[in-house]
This record gives C-alpha cells, sequence and structure tokens, in this order.
C-alpha cells in the first residue's frame, strides 16, 4: 500500500507540474504577443528613423568595405614586394653559396694534389733508399709487399671515412645556413611590416589632424572663431606661415560639411590674379581689423561674352595686358558701332562699380587649351553652365569651348581648322600672323575676348566685335599652328590707336611674344604711313613693356643716324607719337627743355652704356616678310 500511495501522490504532483507549466507557457505567450503589439508600435514609430540609420550604416559599410579592399590590395602587393625580395635575396645567397662551395671544391682539390706530391716524394725516397741496402732475401721482399698492402688499404679506409664525414658536416652547414637565411628573412618581413604599419598609423594621426585644424580653425583662434561677412578685413595665412592682411570678398560652405566655412580673399598690395578660396583654418580670428561696407555678391553673367576688341589691361608681366583701357577716361565720341557711350561720369563710375562687383570672384580655375593646362587669373562671363566645373576644355584652333574632355575630343575629330580663320599676313621660321576681321569671324573673335578676359583684369568685352580687326601669332608643328598671343585694333580709330588689346598666352610669356606683338602694330603704322600709339591709359606692367621696345627702338635710331635729328624725324622713323618719344627720352636723361623747345642731349658714352643696360637681343619681326595692305574701311558715325 505504501508503494501504491507513493505512485499515486507522484502522479499528483507530475500532473500539478504539467498544469504549472502550461500556465507558464501560456502566460510567456502573451507576455510574447503583448511584447511584438510594442514592438510593431515601435517600429511603426522608428521606421523612418531606422531606414534613416540602415541608409547611414550602409553608406558606413559600404566605405569600410572599400577602405578594407584598398588595404587588401596594398597588403597583397607589398606581400607581392615582399616575396620578389626574398627571390632575390634566395638568389643571392645561393649564388654565393655556389662561390663557396666552389673554393672549397679547389681547396680541396689541392689538399689531395699536395698529398698525392709528398706520397710520391715518399715512395722516392725509399726506393732509393732500398737500391743503397743491400739485397734482402725474397722472404723479406714478401713481408715488405704485405705491410705496403696493408698500409694501402688502411690508408684508403681512412680516407673514404674522412670523405664521409666532411659530406656530412657540409650537409649540416648546409642545413644551419638556410635556416638562419629563413630566420633572416622573416626578420625582415616583420621590420618592413612594421614600418609599413608605422607609416599607416602616421599617416591617419596626420589626417586626424588636419580634420581637427579644419573643424577647429586655428588652434589659438578656437574660441574666437566665428562666420566672417563680405567686407571684412582679417589677417591670413599666404605662404610659409606669413600672415597678410586681406579682404572678405565671398564666403560659402566647406566641402568638409562640419559647418566651417572657405572664404575667398584678396591680398592687400598683391595682385588680384593671386585671388583664392580659402578655409577658415588659415584665418586669424583673433586680427579681425574692421570691417568695410558689406560687399553685394552678384552671379556671372549669363551670357555667350562679347569680342576681344575694346580695352584690355591689368597684365602680370610687360608680355601681357598691354593696355589699361578707357576705364577712368570716357571717350570724347564714339568711335565705333559697339563701344559704349557715356553721356555722364556718374553713369561711367556706376558702371565701373557693377563691373567690379561682378568680376570680383573667379569663376573658372583651370582650362586645357592645346597641350597646356593654364590656371586662370580672373573672371571672365562664360555662360554659367559653364563654369559649375574647376576646369574648362578649349578648342586651341576655333576656341570653342567645353565642360567635358569627351565633347573635346569629338569635337577635335569634326574641326577641320588647323590654324585661326583669316588670311596668314606674315611668316618667318615658325611665326606666322593671322588678320581675322571681327565682321566675318564673329563668333572666333567673341570666343577669343572671353579667354583674354581669364587673362586680362580691367578688360572690357564688346559684344559687337565687328569695328575689330584681330591679329593672331602662333607657332608652327606637325600639328597645324598654335596661338601663342594676339593683339585687337579698330579698324578706323579717330585718336590714331595702333592697338586696343594685348595678350600673350601664359605658357609663352617672357619669351620675347610681347615685344613681337608690339613691333608688329608699329611695322603695320608704317605700311599705313601713320603714326601709332596704344590705346590709353597703360597699365604700369603694360607702360614698362611699351617703355622697353620704346627705349631699344630710339637708342638704334640715335646709333646708327648720322646727322641732325629732331623729334619728330624719330617718330615717322620710329611710328612712335611724338608724346611717346619725348616721355622715353625724359625717362633716360636724354632730352631737355632749351628756348621754348626739346632738344636731345646725349654723348656717345652715354649712347653706348644704355646700349649695353638694352644689348639683349631678342627675335625681331622683318617687314619684307609682311605681305599687308592696308585695308579700305568705311565705318558709319553715330549721328
Amino acid at each position: 500500500m505504501d508503494k501504491q500511495d507513493e505512485d499515486i501522490i507522484m502522479e499528483e504532483e507530475e500532473e500539478d507540474e504539467e498544469v504549472e507549466e502550461e500556465e507558464e507557457e501560456q502566460e510567456e505567450e502573451e507576455e510574447e504577443e503583448e511584447e511584438k503589439e510594442e514592438m510593431v508600435e515601435d517600429e511603426e514609430i522608428e521606421e523612418p528613423e531606422e531606414e534613416e540609420e540602415e541608409e547611414e550604416e550602409k553608406v558606413v559599410e559600404e566605405e569600410e568595405e572599400e577602405e578594407e579592399d584598398e588595404e587588401e590590395e596594398e597588403e597583397k602587393v607589398e606581400t607581392e614586394e615582399l616575396e620578389e625580395e626574398m627571390e632575390e635575396d634566395k638568389e643571392e645567397e645561393e649564388t654565393e653559396e655556389k662561390d663557396e662551395e666552389e673554393q672549397e671544391e679547389e681547396e680541396e682539390e689541392e689538399e689531395e694534389e699536395e698529398e698525392e706530391e709528398e706520397e710520391e716524394e715518399e715512395e722516392e725516397e725509399d726506393e732509393e733508399i732500398e737500391v743503397e741496402k743491400p739485397i734482402e732475401t725474397n722472404k723479406k721482399d714478401k713481408k715488405k709487399d704485405t705491410a705496403k698492402k696493408n698500409t694501402t688499404t688502411t690508408t684508403t679506409t681512412t680516407t673514404n671515412q674522412k670523405d664521409k664525414e666532411k659530406e656530412k658536416e657540409e650537409k649540416f652547414k648546409n642545413k644551419d645556413k638556410e635556416k638562419k637565411k629563413e630566420e633572416k628573412a622573416k626578420i625582415k618581413i616583420k621590420e618592413k611590416v612594421k614600418e609599413k604599419e608605422k607609416e599607416k598609423e602616421d599617416k591617419v594621426e596626420k589626417e586626424k589632424e588636419d580634420e581637427t585644424k579644419k573643424t577647429n580653425g586655428n588652434k589659438n583662434n578656437n574660441n574666437s572663431r566665428r562666420v566672417l561677412e563680405n567686407g571684412t578685413i582679417i589677417f591670413c595665412e599666404w605662404r610659409e606661415q606669413q600672415f597678410i592682411k586681406c579682404d572678405i570678398i565671398e564666403k560659402r560652405e566647406s566641402e568638409l560639411k562640419n559647418g566651417t566655412y572657405d572664404y575667398y580673399v584678396h591680398y592687400h598690395e598683391f595682385n588680384r590674379r593671386l585671388d583664392e578660396w580659402v578655409h577658415e583654418s588659415r584665418m586669424d580670428f583673433s586680427r579681425v581689423i574692421e570691417k568695410k561696407q558689406p560687399v553685394n555678391s552678384i552671379t556671372a553673367i549669363n551670357s555667350h561674352g562679347g569680342g576681344a576688341g575694346g580695352s584690355g589691361g591689368g597684365g602680370a608681366n610687360g608680355e601681357n595686358g598691354i593696355t589699361g583701357g578707357n576705364k577712368k577716361q570716357p571717350p570724347k565720341r564714339p568711335s565705333q558701332k559697339g563701344s559704349m557711350v557715356m553721356d555722364d561720369d556718374s553713369k561711367l563710375s556706376e558702371l565701373e562699380k557693377e563691373h567690379e562687383e561682378i568680376t570680383k570672384v573667379k569663376n573658372i580655375n583651370v582650362i586645357e587649351l592645346g597641350r597646356y593646362e593654364i590656371d586662370t587669373w580672373y573672371f571672365s562671363p562664360y555662360p554659367e553652365e559653364f563654369t559649375k566645373t574647376d576646369k574648362l576644355y578649349l578648342c586651341e584652333f576655333c576656341l570653342k569651348y567645353m565642360k567635358k574632355k569627351t565633347s573635346l575630343k569629338r569635337h577635335a575629330l569634326k574641326c577641320d581648322l588647323r590654324h585661326p580663320p583669316g588670311n596668314e599676313i606674315y611668316r618667318s621660321g615658325n611665326i606666322s600672323m593671322f588678320e581675322v576681321d571681327g565682321k566675318r569671324n564673329r563668333i572666333y573673335c567673341q570666343n577669343l575676348g572671353l579667354l583674354a578676359k581669364l587673362f586680362l583684369d580691367h578688360k572690357t568685352l564688346y559684344y559687337d566685335v565687328e569695328p575689330f580687326l584681330f591679329y593672331i601669332m602662333t607657332e608652327y608643328d606637325e600639328r597645324g599652328c598654335h596661338m601663342v598671343g594676339y593683339f585687337s585694333k579698330e579698324k578706323e580709330s579717330p585718336d590714331g590707336n595702333n592697338l586696343a588689346c594685348i595678350l600673350t598666352l601664359p605658357p609663352y610669356q617672357r619669351k620675347g611674344f610681347g615685344k613681337l606683338l608690339i613691333s608688329f602694330s608699329y611695322e603695320l603704322s608704317k605700311k599705313e604711313g601713320k603714326v601709332g600709339t596704344p590705346e590709353k591709359p597703360l597699365s604700369d606692367l603694360g607702360l614698362l613693356s611699351y617703355r622697353s621696345y620704346w627705349t631699344q627702338v630710339l637708342l638704334e635710331i640715335l646709333k646708327t643716324h648720322k646727322g641732325n635729328l629732331s623729334i619728330t624725324d624719330i617718330s615717322n622713323i620710329s611710328a612712335i607719337r611724338t608724346e611717346d618719344v619725348i616721355s622715353t627720352l625724359q625717362s633716360l636723361n636724354l632730352i631737355r627743355y632749351w628756348k621754348g623747345q626739346h632738344v636731345i642731349h646725349i654723348t656717345p658714352k652715354t649712347l653706348d652704356d644704355h646700349l649695353k643696360i638694352y644689348a639683349k637681343q631678342t627675335s625681331k619681326i622683318d617687314p619684307k616678310c609682311i605681305h599687308w595692305v592696308p585695308p579700305i574701311v568705311n565705318v558709319k558715325k553715330h549721328r
């Protein structure tokens, strides 16, 4: 009965446990359902956030995967390089081992030869002794023969044993050498891996430092950092940690997208071509000097540009941007169809201010022209859609501009030009000059004007290029005639100007092409039988370039001409206007004002001294190679 009672009790306990388990399972299921409902609600709420997080995670994962792939590729390259180095080391060691083995073999051979020689000598000595001694019985001879045989057998066995022992020692030595080589190679690999890991760590640290600098700005100015407004004057780091005063012209959000700004700055006492975009980390926020009136940011002119005639200037050296243009002096009367006529100085000043505001920020950084990539200097009113890229591509023959390299390649297959349009009026060696009429080749001349404005500061673009002639200087090779520079002139100038705008492209500057262009303009004036002068006012560097040309020409005339010479005579010979002759001679202290007139006062010694200074003989225009007749032009004047 006790066993039955125990069984019954056990069964009841099992049933109770089963019931409890079922209840617990039901409770767990209910809790799971509640949790699922809560999760669904949370998911409904957090779905957009999770999606964003997932997208961010995906982007981060993709970046990490790319970095891992790059690291793996680098590691593969490194391992391959190490393996190659290992193989080279092995080859070198093998060659060394071979050399050592050969040396050992040679030494062993020499030793064997020496032993053989010694044995032969001993045998000879024994024979001599035997001859001297009396002949003994045959028994003694037989005993000696047997003894000799025994000695020879013992020597052969000993030599064989020695050879075997040597071979074993050599094998052990070779094994030890191989082990040492492997250990050395492993050590080298470990050292190289450590060095590369250190380099990677240093790079990462530098990148982190750069990021912290860019995000935080200057270390000394973290607390004073703020957003600068246009017109603010501040000190900015320029070259070799040198801080220079500059104006804030424009601002934009930084490419780092971390809340910082880039500023377009103009450095005081520097040419505008050095204006650039600078990150705020190069600013010294503790040295904000003052604030000018805010500069209104004006977008670029959305026009296809005008001609290259009219006024130019502001070049960077004596061979570029020669004329300063009619910036301060309004024309007395309209000189051409496309010129701007001002009724009042106030209107002119307003237009000048508007032009300055528009052209303050450079809109194109680099152009590709032929085989050259050229950094631009100034703003040029190309269409806005072409200014959204850092580089603009130009056909070097027709000057058409494009946004992409592929477009330029397709255009090159279709473009038939291999020289500027127009007539070739001069050729000497590989230098040619082409005359292009703005009326017949309007689009080319407008494109030329847009190109020139990238390197001329105060150049005024006219939308009508018909009143101008353009003279394009080129260098010839097997691919065609490549533009070096150009100058323009009015077809009919009431002021007697023989040059309106001049430009030498940056890759060809400081090679004498600027003076060639100036010389060519005066040779055309001689053909016309006129005295000419460039359009005034000249820029400071333009004046230096012209003054250099005028000085060289006038000194050569004074040196070669015999007899009396008046200023008008010099002007007629050189086609240089009398005012320019007088100003040049005054700068050389070769002219005096006596009894109401200018008198040239010069001695042979002073003339020779000046000629030594200007003794650099550059290439000159050969008048015999000019094939040109002055055009007959009837320009309709405005009423």
